[in-house]
């Protein structure tokens, strides 16, 4: 029987993280959920209560992630580093406004077909100058902008360093995709046996969260494992819809039920209760035969 770990980040909308976590409740899952330090206390009894079957594992050491900062990488890796403290077969990444477009028992079987197989999502063949600027230089304003003279500093900082580059000084190819995985052990272990590596690499950069898994696995054996592996922005690599044609991604409504439910795809993102609440309800009856109120 195949076991797998859900590696949850949240940091608000918890009706709709409970409805997640009533998703993903099976025996052969095991969920590792990261709530955002800047929430404070938080009580956990309002999770365990929405689960019968699967572990809950809620991290104890908790990171104040910020935009566009290492914060955000940390978060990732302590979470890896918590759930491959247990043998898994696959492990998910997802965000706490995500949720599963299939059954448990749709994902198991998909993941035994495809054993072996890494699913991490790539923008493109290269990374852009501009783009490649967020890694190869150093970052001093790492958080968003959050107005014009920081804006200013911030590319005066990028222009003044034109002698630095990162990827050359470690003789590394810089890759860039969407921060959720679906990851073998294999894969994971390798990754948090990297920690000072990533940290060395990737410490003061701007969205390094979108770079450092993606360069990590172009840059090793696992890149002949990926599902896709010509690097073309499609979110089909990681079995996700993700839509950013109609929005910043889209927010998912009830009228795209049946799109998403014949999407082929076993996850989306994302999902708004203040927007709409029904697609999140609808799309928890379909996956788990019932709907519970929280």
């Amino acid at each position: 029987m195949s076991r797998h770990a859900y590696l949850i980040i949240a940091h608000n909308r918890f009706d709709q993280l409970r409805a997640l976590l009533r998703c993903l409740d099976d025996s052969r899952n095991v969920i590792f959920l990261h709530l955002d330090a800047k929430l404070g206390v938080v009580d956990r009894t309002q999770f365990d209560r929405q689960l019968q079957f699967a572990e809950l594992r809620v991290l104890s050491n908790r990171v104040d992630v910020q935009w566009g900062d290492f914060s955000q990488i940390e978060c990732e890796l302590r979470l890896l580093e918590a759930a491959t403290a247990e043998h898994c077969d696959y492990y998910h990444l997802m965000s706490g406004v995500d949720l599963p477009l299939q059954s448990q028992d749709a994902i198991h079987e998909y993941f035994d077909r495809n054993q072996g197989t890494e699913y991490v999502h790539f923008d493109a063949p290269e990374v852009d100058r501009t783009t490649y600027e967020r890694v190869a230089k150093y970052a001093f304003f790492s958080s968003r902008n959050k107005n014009i003279l920081e804006k200013i500093l911030y590319r005066v900082m990028m222009c003044a360093q034109f002698w630095v580059d990162r990827g050359r000084r470690y003789g590394i190819q810089y890759q860039k995709g969407a921060n959720w995985f679906s990851i073998t052990d294999d894969c994971a272990r390798y990754i948090v046996s990297q920690r000072q590596w990533v940290e060395r690499v990737f410490s003061r950069t701007r969205c390094g969260d979108e770079f450092f898994i993606q360069t990590l696995i172009v840059n090793s054996r696992f890149k002949d494992r990926l599902y896709t592996p010509n690097f073309n922005n499609d979110y089909a690599a990681i079995r996700y819809c993700i839509d950013w044609e109609r929005g910043n991604p889209y927010i998912f409504r009830e009228e795209d039920f049946a799109m998403l439910k014949n999407s082929g795809m076993l996850f989306a993102r994302k999902f708004d209760s203040t927007v709409d609440e029904k697609i999140i309800a609808l799309i928890e009856s379909s996956v788990t035969g019932r709907h519970e109120e929280a």
